[in-house]
This record gives C-alpha cells, structure tokens and sequence, in this order.
C-alpha cells in the first residue's frame, strides 16, 4: 500500500495520492495515511486504485486501469489531545491557587462543543466545566484554558502538585470521551510560616516554612522576602537553610535578622533556589505572601502531620528524610532541628463510623524525628475503603511524663 496506490477523482480530474503509513483493521477493511502533499479528500469526490501503483493482490495481480471508482464519503471524529498542563498563573501571579488547565487540541474546537471533567485526586472534582469557564489561548482555537479556580468540590486550597486527569466532552459526540493527564506546571510558593523562639534552641530561632507541595531547595543566603507590617519596607535577610522534611523546610534565623509578627514572607526569585520534585522552579517575583506569626513553644515537638495524604493502601512510600515502607505515616518532628526528644507514641486509627480499625505504638525514630506508619490495612487485614478517617495520635514526653493527644484527617482513595 505504501506509495501511489490510489487515484483522488474531484471534479472529473484525476490526481495521483500517495499513502505513507497504514493499519489493518479487519478483513480487508484498512485505515490510510495520506502524504500531506496530496491533494485533501472531500465530501463527494471519489477514489480508485492507481493501476501503475505499488498495490497487488496476493497473487502480484495489478488493478484493471479502468478499475471501478468508489463515492468518498466524510466521517467526523472528535478532536484529540495532544497536551495538557496546569497553572498558577491568574493575573500575573503565582497565589498558590491552580486556576487553569490548559489542553492543546489537534485541530481547531469550538468552545460551545465542549465541557469537562477533571479530576485532581479524591476529593477534589471539577464537574461538567463549560461556557464561561472555557477560552481559547489568544486566538489559538485549537488551545483551550479550562479555569479551576473555583470550580473544585471542595476547593484544595492552596495546593500546586498531584496527579490531574483531565476529559473533555464534546456535545457533538456524545459517548466519545477519554481522559488525558496533566503535567505539573505550578511552581511550590510559601503556605505558612511560623517563627519558633525557644529556649531549648539557643540563641538561634528557627524558621518553618511550610510550602504548597514537596520541595528540594538548594542552600541559599538570602531565600526569602520579608515586607514588614510596621514600616511596609521590603528586606532580604539572610536564612541558613537547615533541614528539609517533604513540603517544609528549617531555616536559622539570628535575632537581628528575624521577621516580626504580622510582617509577610514569599520567595526570592530571582534566582530561583525553590523547586518541586518535578523540576518546576518559582520563578515569578509575584508569588504568594504569606503573613508570620511568631509563636514562643514549650513542648519539644510541633504538631504531628500526615506526610501522604491521601494515600492508597500497600503504596510504597520513599520519602526524603524519612523512612521506607507502605501506605503512610504520622510524621513527628522537634521545634528544633538539632534538639532531642525522649518520646513515645501512638495512633489508633478510626473509620467514618468511629469504628477503631488500626492501631501502632512502634514508631521508626529517624535523627531527631519520629514516624509512626499505617499501611492503609485494617486489623484484619483488608485494605481500607476511600474515604476519611481519623488518627488519634498521643504523644508522651517521657522525661516529664507530661501527655499529649492530636486528632488528624486522613484520606484513603483505592
């Protein structure tokens, strides 16, 4: 089949096209590619064999030169997609907010043919996306900005990464619909940042930054942007980066250099020193302020906090300063990045009925931080249902003897 094999017959004149790839389908039935410099089939014209074409049955027999011509009707598929992205990008910004999945057509749409679907993870859905919530890219029609900003239910909140399925509908083609995912194309920004002032860290304050989604930075004098409430001046002290843990990082901080309670914080850029682990640096100068509150803590420890969540029961979890196993864990880390604690602990899991169905007192210390995993089974060895449960968390300083007890969400999705 490859080469000239057919005649294109429009308006009684003849035209030789050329075929560069084809399929079987069944039978004799085959689906064609036609050379791009061949003339375009349309509606009405009609196509025989090329007699002095590569094309032979299978006994090397060519096609009578007056071989029979066959009326060409027009089958209308759907557009395909060849792309799609995510942004945090509305207005110039980077708020931590997605507010667009931007989808890349192979031919031109029309936008009131279309609707969607996405699906960023349980529990956040965008349903049935249409009308108003779709534009073309400048007067590209064949790119199509999708906006999320609230259309998720519930919203995700200051949220920049996870796996985004999105499916277009097309109203013309009812029936017709595949989901494609979309690439991570939002950049981690600040979510909350607080200063601990405490005595069992010295003279030395720490800095924790939370971010949006889990971050590799590189070492930086001066990674933050601090405006102060007071004077409504901009500075760039200099932070010694300290640790890393998934989406939040330690920063020494002297008393000189130290924010004020009030005074709000974002990234320095550029240079760009913030990635997420896909390789997405914050590269807007324009990312999110994030006020500080400085808090003085007695407790040895911040509050516990799910490190995957929501997760899949038996997921392999490999997480950066942390440790190796299944499903997820309660991660439990000191104020101070180089303290010490004397602790145990232990979480009880309950279902949506209040139903306890897991329980684990061992927790993996790891440095100066303890783990406390459930692989997302019951007692009874059945992988938990989607939905949200709760973790019962208590901590026992065993120097004191002084107990404290956390209750914490967390999302399962099968």
């Amino acid at each position: 089949l490859i080469g000239a094999s057919l005649i294109l017959i429009h308006n009684g004149i003849s035209t030789a096209v050329s075929i560069t790839a084809y399929q079987k389908l069944s039978g004799g039935v085959y689906s064609a590619v036609l050379d791009t410099a061949s003339p375009a089939p349309r509606a009405g014209d009609s196509l025989r064999i090329n007699p002095a074409g590569p094309l032979r049955d299978q006994i090397g027999n060519a096609a009578h030169p007056l071989n029979r011509p066959v009326l060409l009707g027009i089958k209308q598929i759907p557009a395909g997609v060849t792309a799609a992205w995510y942004v945090d990008r509305e207005n110039g910004r980077a708020d931590g907010i997605v507010d667009a999945a931007v989808v890349r057509f192979n031919k031109k749409v029309s936008l009131q043919d279309l609707s969607f679907l996405v699906d960023w993870g349980y529990p956040f859905t965008a349903k049935n996306v249409r009308d108003s919530g779709l534009s073309y890219s400048g007067t590209d029609s064949m790119t199509v900005n999708v906006t999320l900003k609230n259309a998720f239910s519930p919203s995700p909140g200051i949220k920049t990464s996870g796996a985004m399925l999105v499916t277009p509908f097309f109203s013309s083609f009812p029936g017709v619909a595949q989901g494609v995912p979309a690439a991570d194309s939002a950049a981690p920004v600040i979510d909350s940042v607080s200063l601990i002032s405490d005595p069992n860290c010295g003279a030395i304050d720490t800095l924790l930054v939370y971010f949006s989604e889990p971050i590799l930075l590189t070492s930086s004098t001066s990674p933050i942007n601090v405006l102060s409430k007071t004077t409504n001046t901009t500075r760039t002290p200099s932070f010694s980066l300290l640790k890393v843990n998934e989406s939040s990082a330690y920063f020494a901080v002297t008393e000189d250099q130290a924010p004020k309670n009030g005074d709000s914080l974002w990234i320095n850029t550029p240079p760009s020193w913030a990635r997420d682990t896909g390789g997405m640096y914050q590269t807007n100068p324009d990312n999110r302020k994030t006020a500080i509150v400085v808090a003085s803590r007695k407790s040895k420890w911040r509050d516990p906090f799910v490190n995957i969540n929501p997760f899949t029961p038996g997921s392999d979890v490999n997480a950066q300063d942390g440790p190796q196993g299944k499903g997820t864990f309660i991660t439990i880390l000191p104020n101070c990045p180089n303290a010490t604690m004397n602790i145990s602990t232990t979480i009880k899991i309950f279902d949506p009925l209040g139903n306890f169905i897991f329980g684990n007192n061992s927790p993996v210390k790891n440095g100066n931080s303890y783990y406390v995993g459930w692989d997302g089974y019951t007692r009874n060895g059945r992988a938990a249902g989607t939905g949200v449960y709760q973790a019962v968390v208590t901590i026992k300083d065993e120097d004191d003897n002084t107990t404290s007890v956390y209750k914490l969400r967390v999302g399962v999705k099968r």
